[in-house]
């Protein structure tokens, strides 16, 4: 397959677009997608939509941008108004206001979000990794205005340090080695595969060198643990990979972790998948979101 399937909606999602090239899917959800900016900062914030129906907000991941969702974004905008954002200093989007930092980017993308479905309007949360950080604590921040939120591969649990053997990349002058180490870092942090995936490492290696915001010191902190079981939202939901290094390859830490800060949480682990779920198992990441959104 060379470009997206009309016969599935036009964009796939889920397995589906597995099979299309990397680039090519971007560029038609690129294409396919309403940008719109809000505040952040002295620049903007940007956000892109696509579909109909109740509000489904993504967050990506630290050091990543709107197309953590590239193979999810096909299936999701069937059924949802779908709102990826670049998070403040990702991506495209400006640095965050002062005071900067985590409570900065919240406060950004949570007045974004005032603008974008102001009023009454509820709506749905899913975070990858650092975006399910920020989603915490937009919900803790409006209570009420979110109504279910899934957060997937998330850190700030309060977990031993995974101590994962990440590579610096910015003293690499040659190109080729650079794109090397993202490589070892994309294989080491992102996925469980060990196939090659050039098209994934340079969506990773662009996302990465564009960062001006690195989480890892607020990942270290207990910010989600202690903040999850607080939030006055309808459920809570969690999504782990079998093989996420950020919990040791352990998710049943993660999982006692969530359910005694939030007793009900519904926590699924997707076989055979390291942080990335979203990317690396698109269909059952997106079963499982559904069915904590849906049921």
């Amino acid at each position: 397959m060379t470009g997206p399937d009309a016969s599935s909606g036009g964009i796939p999602g889920g397995d589906a677009a597995k099979a299309v090239p990397l680039p090519t899917l971007i560029a038609a959800l690129e294409a396919s997608a309403r940008t719109v900016r809000t505040r952040c900062g002295t620049g903007e914030l940007v956000w892109r939509r696509w579909g109909a129906g109740r509000p489904l907000v993504l967050l990506h991941g630290g050091a990543g941008s709107w197309n953590h969702w590239a193979r999810n974004i096909g299936t999701l905008m069937r059924s949802r108004e779908v709102w990826a954002c670049d998070l403040p200093a990702l991506g495209e989007s400006a640095d965050p206001p002062e005071p900067g930092g985590l409570e900065g980017i919240v406060a950004a993308t949570a007045d974004g979000l005032d603008t974008l479905l102001p009023g009454a309007r509820a709506f749905d949360i899913a975070g990858f990794s650092f975006g399910s950080l920020i989603g915490t604590c937009i919900a803790a921040r409006g209570p009420g205005r979110v109504r279910r939120m899934v957060i997937t591969g998330a850190a700030s649990l309060g977990l031993p340090d995974p101590r994962m053997d990440l590579r610096g990349w910015r003293r690499a002058r040659d190109p080729a080695e650079r794109l090397a180490i993202h490589g070892h870092n994309f294989r080491t942090l992102m996925v469980a595969a060990r196939t090659e995936d050039p098209d994934g490492v340079a969506l990773h290696a662009g996302n990465v060198e564009r960062a001006r915001f690195f989480g890892g010191e607020v990942a270290a902190l207990p910010i989600t643990r202690d903040t999850i079981g607080t939030i006055e939202v309808e459920r809570v939901d969690a999504i782990y990979g079998a093989l996420d290094p950020v919990v040791r390859c352990d998710p049943d830490s993660a999982r006692t972790v969530l359910q005694q800060a939030r007793p009900g949480l519904r926590f699924t682990t997707i076989a055979d998948t390291g942080h990335w779920v979203p990317y690396e198992a698109p269909s059952a990441f997106e079963a499982a979101l559904l069915l904590s959104l849906d049921d």
